[in-house]
């Protein structure tokens, strides 16, 4: 009721209340003679409510969802394992360990997961542009069946990183803004 008594104060729900209020009278007829008219003011002002309350849902839902996507960035998973055969490296044929995907191109503040699908050996990742000395520096070590996140609170650009254990072993993240 109280959701009544703030929107009365609406054109449109003050024009219906004075019209449910004077129903027939300005006929001469009490309300018992002709129930229709005060009937037919009554619906017209429940479908305002409902619609009202409709808006009212809408805009929680869409405040709801854009707490959710602040609070929860959005994240790109590249998985680290073993493809087919093997690659030459440096004149030997060695096993074809990669990043799948190889590129990634992604927003500032999106949060990447590496996910170490091989069972059978450890791989880091390793990159010489976030490092301010310019040295190699392992980003994070992921294990055998292991994961290991980061979130790119960095500036735009195309960060290059490898395994440093199997250098053949490549990706690229394009950041952007």
């Amino acid at each position: 009721m109280w959701l009544l008594s703030e929107i009365h104060g609406l054109p449109v729900w003050s024009s219906l209340l004075s019209r449910a209020r004077r129903g027939s009278a300005e006929e001469g007829r009490n309300d018992t003679k002709c129930p229709n008219a005060r009937k037919e003011v009554w619906t017209e002002m429940r479908k305002i409510v409902v619609a009202l309350f409709a808006v009212v849902v809408i805009a929680v839902l869409a405040g709801l969802a854009f707490l959710s996507y602040q609070s929860h960035p959005p994240t790109v998973t590249v998985e680290m394992r073993l493809g087919e055969g093997t690659v030459d490296y440096g004149g030997s044929q060695v096993p074809n360990y990669l990043f799948s995907p190889a590129m990634i191109t992604i927003k500032q503040g999106t949060t990447v997961t590496w996910i170490n699908k091989d069972p059978n050996a450890s791989h880091t990742i390793t990159t010489n542009e976030m490092s301010a000395a310019g040295t190699p520096t392992d980003m994070g070590t992921v294990s055998p069946n292991g994961q290991w996140s980061y979130t790119f609170n960095v500036g735009p650009g195309t960060y290059h990183y490898y395994c440093r254990d199997h250098p053949w072993m490549s990706g690229i993240v394009i950041v952007t803004s």
